[in-house]
């Protein structure tokens, strides 16, 4: 469930948490997601954008835990350029640290698959979801689209599957607003 959501305003960190009803938690089942926003980077162990996610990133675990909840994993859901995995490994890696034992999974997109860093992006993980879901932006508004192509997912699991880490797949359950101009031209789209 979300715990935290960070989103960056000039390289500094705008944390939105959301506070967990504890006592309606059974203690089996509690996975945290922290979400984080695009960053560009730069990333390294001793970054200041690495320090305070890895930090954020202990608070949220050990304060489900002082309410009587070992979370089952901690979730990073981030918008991570492809050109960037190799940085974004340092900090999952140092996150990963600052939580042990409680595991880390990332969440992935298809697209990563094909990166030369994503086998050791997911070697720092105890796991990770490959999002299948996706929308290429229809050509206008009378034409079709998908929001998950069941055989382009199926090629995406086959080749997560080579890569030797534990995964989960995560399909859509939700919806998308598409919004066209007057001449018809695509202007946006929001998820919900």
């Amino acid at each position: 469930m979300l715990n935290a959501e960070v989103s960056w305003r000039e390289k500094q960190p705008q944390v939105i948490c959301v506070p967990l009803n504890y006592a309606v938690l059974t203690n089996e089942n509690v996975g945290l997601a922290l979400r984080i926003g695009p960053y560009p980077g730069p990333f390294s162990p001793d970054d200041k954008a690495t320090i305070f996610l890895t930090g954020l990133a202990a608070v949220l675990v050990a304060e489900t835990k002082s309410n009587g909840i070992n979370p089952r994993e901690l979730q990073i859901d981030f918008d991570c350029a492809e050109s960037k995995l190799d940085g974004y490994r340092v900090c999952v890696e140092a996150i990963r640290r600052k939580i042990a034992p409680v595991p880390l999974t990332i969440t992935v997109l298809p697209s990563w698959l094909n990166q030369t860093s994503f086998g050791k992006l997911v070697a720092a993980t105890d796991g990770y979801v490959l999002q299948v879901h996706s929308l290429e932006a229809p050509k206008s508004a009378d034409a079709a689209f998908t929001l998950c192509d069941p055989l382009a997912a199926q090629c995406a699991v086959e080749r997560a599957g080579k890569f030797g880490v534990s995964f989960r797949v995560a399909l859509p359950t939700y919806g998308y607003v598409i919004a066209f101009d007057q001449t018809g031209k695509f202007v946006g789209l929001s998820a919900e």
